[in-house]
């Protein structure tokens, strides 16, 4: 099988978006080496694989179809591999940190509510989190063997830290995500909001559009309401747009916080 073959992918002009189901025409290509580390480090060198996204004129939405195709096994082999830190260096020790010690502080309060770190990886942030004394925290990650078991029962609270733009599929993750969600409850997820005017940003050359990093799907604050809204919920958003609630009425572990009334 040729090295290549995973990425056999002809581009079409227009596509429909996967979150509200728009056509949406063809935005740019950039190599697939082109990663997020490129702002911080000299950039990989060019792998000859031109991926190319979508961006849906309705929600703004953008997504590449280049990895609608793969497996399990293709993501590992092809972006999930021994190389992955070299493009995302902050996923192994320092980012389960920094969230363990930021969640701490939000919901220091509630220790005994019932946690599952969604595509939670390595399981460092869980580790993280019970090391600051919260007491059920679950790890579930279908591409790490030893967490690849789906949760039977639900959590009050979800968390998906760097998930949701690697997901080629996006409804229906948010659907596996939320369905693991009590009532009252919610899901944390971060995710980077595409800025107001995107091409005074680079356009397809805005630093998250990142293949190598595997971000298939980058989001507006109104594809995230859309998917959203499907699934009976809202989106809330910190001021910075990095930090994503998706909940129907705030649980009650978080009413200290400043949500709006449904």
């Amino acid at each position: 099988m040729p090295e290549s073959q995973a990425f056999a992918h002809i581009a079409v002009e227009s596509y429909p978006c996967k979150c509200c189901g728009g056509e949406s025409p063809l935005f740019g290509v950039v190599d697939f080496n082109k990663s997020c580390e490129d702002v911080r480090q000299p950039s990989a060198p060019l792998a000859g694989i031109p991926i190319y996204y979508h961006r849906c004129p309705a929600c703004g939405f953008i997504f590449t179809t280049a990895f609608d195709s793969f497996t399990h096994e293709d993501f590992r082999r092809k972006i999930y591999n021994e190389q992955y830190a070299r493009f995302d260096p902050d996923y192994l020790e320092i980012r389960p940190k920094t969230n363990a010690e930021y969640l701490a502080r939000i919901f220091g309060a509630s220790k005994d509510i019932a946690i599952l770190d969604y595509g939670g990886g390595s399981g460092k942030l869980a580790e993280n989190l019970r090391g600051q004394g919260f007491t059920r925290v679950e790890t579930y990650d279908p591409f790490v063997a030893k967490f690849s078991q789906r949760p039977t029962g639900k959590f009050d609270l979800v968390l998906a830290f760097e998930v949701v733009e690697h997901s080629p599929r996006p409804r229906e993750t948010f659907a596996d995500m939320l369905s693991l969600v009590n009532r009252p409850g919610m899901a944390l997820f971060s995710t980077a909001i595409q800025p107001a005017d995107l091409s005074k940003d680079g356009g397809i050359f805005w630093w998250f559009i990142a293949p190598r990093n595997g971000h298939c799907s980058v989001h507006t604050s109104q594809s995230l309401e859309i998917l959203a809204k499907s699934f009976g919920m809202r989106t809330v958003s910190t001021p910075a747009k990095i930090w994503h609630l998706m909940l129907d009425e705030a649980p009650p572990f978080a009413k200290h916080l400043s949500i709006p009334p449904k």
